[in-house]
């Protein structure tokens, strides 16, 4: 991996946030040329990329061969001088835990559809749901929740 997140680290004077997602959105796909896996491809494949870019991030050489990357004794150099923030956007049950593995913020969103769109339900949103879905993050998190930003 090149030293990309060193170099935005620097130019941002310590700004850089990465803000990253599985994608609901089947427009973007689509203006990229790429197939709108179903959501549980999606999902897998941003979990095995946060594996990747944890190892990446901190420094550490890493190896994986999983079902989306095959990565051998890739290393970033150089290592940043503070892990950049992890942003994570997730509105499901396993995308919220995913987030509180992860994500040092997490952006709580309605739940993405199967058809590429997110809900538009008013039940998406009520404090209830808020709560539901702060506790999936919370399960994530573990003793890290704390320090999570929501």
């Amino acid at each position: 991996m090149s030293g990309a997140p060193a170099t935005l680290d620097h130019l941002s004077g310590g700004r850089f946030e990465l803000g990253l997602g599985a994608g609901w959105l089947r427009d973007e796909y689509e203006c990229a040329g790429m197939p709108f896996d179903a959501a549980g491809a999606r999902v897998d494949r941003l979990s095995e990329a946060l594996e990747v870019l944890e190892l990446l991030l901190s420094g550490a050489s890493c190896t994986l061969a999983g079902e989306h990357y095959v990565i051998t004794d890739l290393e970033t150099f150089p290592v940043p001088v503070r892990r950049p923030p992890l942003l994570l956007g997730a509105g499901s049950p396993r995308m919220l835990r995913l987030a509180g593995k992860y994500a040092d913020i997490v952006g709580i969103l309605p739940r993405a559809l199967p058809n590429g769109t997110i809900s538009e339900e008013l039940a998406e949103r009520t404090p209830e749901a808020m709560a539901r879905k702060i506790d999936l993050v919370r399960q994530g998190a573990g003793e890290r929740f704390e320090d999570i930003e929501l």
